[in-house]
């Protein structure tokens, strides 16, 4: 989970939200998670 702070004239809105991991451990996405011979 995560938060979201929004301030705006003396005002403070909080908006909690999901992080959306899956589509980082894709390794299409993320080099971290490729094999070494897929790595650029």
């Amino acid at each position: 989970m995560a938060l979201l702070l929004k301030y705006r004239d003396g005002v403070t809105e909080l908006e909690p939200f999901e992080i959306a991991y899956e589509r980082f451990n894709d390794p299409q996405y993320n080099a971290f998670f490729a094999k070494s011979d897929e790595r650029s």
